[in-house]
């Protein structure tokens, strides 16, 4: 399949969230294609491994915390509201909270991403870490703009 109309962002007038959204309801017509996850706790870090196989068009949830990616192997074209870009492993940047990211896979890859949580298993690590919509992103942002604390 072709996703080069899917990848091009700069060619429309659509938001990031908008394309990204638009892009997900797409992918939800497709099959769904499974690979493996590997999950390590440590220390108050919770480390996600996958290992995608090539050809993978993958949107994430978005972010609750800021985060690390470290892409070991493979190629990747990428786009989140602040970064883009074909990026060759090994590669290590951070993310930071609201984040929401489209990848498609050029060959086989694997990403680790090591996020902050008191959780010790996979369950509440993504109730933690993970929000699916915006729609709780912005609820939960103004939320915490309405907190007024005593100091």
């Amino acid at each position: 399949m072709d996703f080069s109309d899917i990848l091009s962002f700069d060619d429309d007038d659509m938001s990031f969230r908008e394309r990204i959204v638009t892009i997900e309801k797409r992918l939800m017509e497709l099959p769904e294609v499974p690979f493996e996850m590997k999950h390590s706790f440590h220390g108050g870090m919770y480390a996600r491994t996958m290992y995608a196989p090539k050809g993978i068009l993958m949107t994430s949830y978005i972010y609750r915390k800021d985060h690390h990616c470290i892409i070991s192997t493979g190629q990747v074209s990428y786009r989140s509201e602040v970064l883009g870009g074909k990026i060759n492993g090994p590669f290590m940047f951070t993310a930071c909270a609201g984040s929401k990211r489209i990848v498609y896979t050029h060959t086989p890859m694997v990403w680790t991403t090591i996020i902050k949580t008191d959780a010790t298993n996979v369950a509440d690590a993504e109730a933690d870490i993970y929000l699916k919509t915006y729609e709780e992103w912005d609820k939960e942002c103004s939320n915490d703009s309405l907190l007024v604390k005593e100091v």
